[in-house]
C-alpha cells in the first residue's frame, strides 16, 4: 500500500505475489477515491474487485471519508493498493459502491443501486509499473446504475474499459480519458428503480423515476448531457465532441474540453484565431488589416497588408504618426514635437502637417505668430528687431517699427538731425547762442560751436577782431608806411598835412604843435631827431629799431 490514509482489501486477498517478482520493481494500481457528496451524507462505500483466472470476488469495506475538500469541492475517501496474483497483466474489473440514501451493503442490483453511486473500471496491470487510477464519486450519478461495462460520469454512462492502462499516471486515467457512450445505443443505460419508481410491465411506455425522463422509448437520467440536462426534452448537449459536459441545475456545463479546444463563457470552441487561439481571451484575434493565424505555443499571430505594420499586436498604417513613420517603428518618439498641430508622413519620415489658427511652422514646429518669431510672415522665424511689432496694411502680419519719441532721438543732441529707432530723420531743436551755429568748429553735426575766419584777409596790420569775437594781430607796416595809413588797419605812407613827422624835410613837424602832440601819441619833439628810428603806426608810437613804445 502507499499514500496517505490508504486502506487494503484485507488477509493477503489482493496482496499475493511470487517471489521472484516481489524482488523486481512493484506492479499494482493505486486506487484514490473521492466524492462530491459530503462525508456526513455518506453511508459506508464497498470496493469488488474481479480479476481473470482468479476464483471469486474479492471485497473491502469502509466508513473511511476525510472530508477534505480539494480543487473541484470533493471529500477525500482514501486510497487503496491492488496487486496482482501470479499473472502480472492479469485484467481486473473494479466495482465501488457509495451509500448516499441507503447503506452501502445494501447497494446492488436487487435494489437497482437506488440511492447508491456506483463506479466501475475496467482495465490490465501493466508488469513492473505503479498505476494510478482516481476515481470520483459524483451526486449527479446517484441511482444511475449503467450495466456493467459502462459507469456513470457526471449523470451519464461512459465506457469502463481503460485501453491504455499502461498510461495511467497521474489524473491521465481520470473520468474525462473514459470514452461516451454514443446516443440511440443500448449499451450504458440500466433503467433504475428510485424514489418508487418502476418499469412498465405492461408492454407499454416505462414510468420513470423522479430523476429520470423518457428518451427514446427508454428511462434516462435527467441530468445525461447526451440527452440534455432540462427535465423534458432529449436534444443532447451542443458540441458532446468538443468537451465533457456535465448538468447543473438543468443548464449543460462543461467539465473539460478536448485537446485543440478551449473554454468560452458555457461552451468549447476551436483554438483558434477566430477565439483568440490558446490564450485566455475568447475575443478573435485582432485581423483588421491583415490575416490572422495561430503559432504552435497557441499565440495570435499577424500577417499585416501592403500599407500597415504591425504594432502592439495589430496592423496598423504605416502613415499613422501615432506609431512613427518608419515601415519598422512603432513609437511617435522620433516624431518631432509639433506644439500647436499635427504630425503627418511624408516618405517615411515625420513631418509637421497643418498648424492651428494662430501659429505657424517654423522649423517642424507650431510656434505662435507673435513678435517672437516674425510674426504672420511664413518665411521670418527670426525676433523681430526691438522695438517692433507685428503690423501692416493687412494686420499683424509683418515686423513693423513704431517710431520713439522726438525727445528721445535728440537727447544730448543740441541742434541738427538725428535717426530715430526706426532710421526716420527727426530735426532736433536749435539750441545754439552768441557767434555759435550748428556744427561750427569741432562741436560735431549735432554741437555748437564756431568756425573762426581770420579778420586778416582784408586787413594788412594792428590787431582785428574775428567773426567769434576774439583778437588777431594781423601784422606791421615797413618804414616809412605806419599801420592806418591805408585807412583802418592798412599800410600806408603818410600824406602832406598828415598829423605825424615831416617825412619831406625830414626834422620838422608840418603840423601845428598842439595837434602833434594829440595826434603822434603825445610823443614830445626830442624823441623824434631821429625821424627813421619812429613810426606811427594804429594810434602808437614805438622804436622801429628797438621796439620800445614811446614814453
Amino acid at each position: 500500500m502507499r499514500g496517505r490514509g490508504s486502506f487494503a482489501l484485507g488477509a493477503a486477498a489482493l496482496v499475493a505475489c511470487a517471489v521472484s517478482a516481489c524482488q523486481e520493481a512493484p506492479t499494482s494500481i493505486l486506487l484514490e477515491l473521492s466524492t462530491s457528496v459530503p462525508c456526513a451524507e455518506t453511508k459506508g462505500l464497498v470496493v469488488k474487485v474481479v480479476t481473470d483466472g482468479a476464483p471469486g470476488e474479492r471485497v473491502i469495506e469502509t466508513t473511511r471519508c476525510e472530508g477534505t475538500q480539494g480543487r473541484q469541492g470533493e471529500a477525500r475517501i482514501g486510497s487503496l493498493s491492488i496487486v496482482p496474483g501470479a499473472s502480472r497483466d492479469a485484467k481486473i474489473n473494479v466495482r465501488i459502491l457509495l451509500g448516499v440514501d441507503r447503506p452501502a451493503s445494501e447497494c446492488g442490483p436487487d435494489t437497482a443501486y437506488a440511492g447508491c453511486i456506483v463506479a466501475r473500471r475496467i482495465l490490465r496491470f501493466a508488469p513492473n509499473r505503479e498505476l494510478d487510477l482516481p476515481v470520483v464519486l459524483r451526486r449527479e450519478c446517484k441511482g444511475i446504475a449503467c450495466d456493467d461495462a459502462t459507469t456513470c460520469v457526471a449523470g451519464q454512462c461512459r465506457a469502463a474499459l481503460i485501453d491504455d492502462a499502461a498510461a495511467c499516471s497521474g489524473a491521465t486515467c481520470g473520468e474525462g480519458s473514459l470514452k461516451p457512450v454514443a446516443p440511440g445505443s443500448d449499451a450504458g443505460v440500466t433503467p433504475r428503480l428510485d424514489a418508487g419508481a418502476a418499469l412498465a410491465t405492461d408492454g407499454g411506455s416505462p414510468s420513470c423515476g423522479a430523476s429520470e425522463k423518457l428518451c427514446n422509448g427508454r428511462c434516462v437520467s435527467a441530468g445525461d448531457p447526451y440527452f440534455g440536462c432540462r427535465p423534458t426534452g432529449c436534444t443532447p448537449c451542443p458540441d458532446l465532441d468538443d468537451g465533457d459536459y456535465v448538468c447543473e441545475l438543468g443548464l449543460c456545463t462543461v467539465l473539460r474540453c478536448k485537446a485543440g479546444y478551449k473554454r468560452c463563457g458555457d461552451a468549447c470552441v476551436e483554438a483558434d484565431a477566430q477565439h483568440g487561439c490558446g490564450g485566455t481571451s475568447c475575443a478573435p484575434c485582432d485581423a483588421a488589416n491583415g490575416t490572422a493565424s495561430c503559432t504552435a505555443s497557441g499565440a495570435c499571430v499577424l500577417a499585416c497588408k501592403p500599407g500597415f505594420k504591425l504594432c502592439g499586436g495589430k496592423c496598423v498604417n504605416v502613415n499613422d504618426p501615432t506609431y512613427g513613420c518608419s515601415p519598422t517603428q512603432c513609437s511617435a518618439a522620433s516624431c518631432p514635437n509639433p506644439g500647436a498641430g499635427t504630425i503627418a508622413c511624408v516618405g517615411g519620415a515625420c513631418v509637421v502637417g497643418a498648424c492651428s489658427p494662430g501659429t505657424k511652422n517654423c522649423n517642424q514646429k507650431c510656434v505662435p505668430t507673435d513678435a517672437q518669431n516674425g510674426c504672420q510672415d511664413p518665411a521670418q522665424c527670426a525676433p523681430c528687431a526691438t522695438g517692433n511689432v507685428c503690423g501692416g496694411t493687412a494686420g499683424a502680419t509683418v515686423c513693423t517699427c513704431v517710431p520713439e519719441l522726438a525727445k528721445t532721438t535728440c537727447a544730448g543732441k543740441a541742434c541738427g538731425s538725428a535717426k530715430n529707432n526706426c532710421g526716420q530723420t527727426v530735426n532736433c531743436p536749435d539750441r545754439c547762442s552768441g557767434y555759435d551755429t550748428c556744427g561750427g568748429g569741432s562741436a560735431g553735426p549735432n554741437g555748437c560751436g564756431c568756425t573762426s575766419v581770420s579778420p586778416c584777409g582784408g586787413n594788412s596790420c594792428g590787431s582785428v577782431y574775428d567773426n567769434c569775437g576774439r583778437s588777431e594781430w594781423c601784422g606791421s607796416c615797413a618804414w616809412p608806411d605806419f599801420c592806418g595809413g591805408g585807412g583802418g588797419n592798412l599800410c600806408g605812407a603818410p600824406q602832406e598835412g598828415d598829423c605825424g613827422p615831416n617825412w619831406a624835410t625830414m626834422g620838422t613837424f608840418s603840423c601845428d604843435a598842439g595837434q602833434e602832440r594829440q595826434r603822434i601819441c603825445g610823443c614830445h619833439p626830442p624823441l623824434y631827431s631821429d625821424p627813421t628810428s619812429w613810426v606811427h603806426e594804429g594810434g602808437d608810437c614805438y622804436s622801429h629799431v628797438t621796439g620800445q613804445s614811446c614814453p
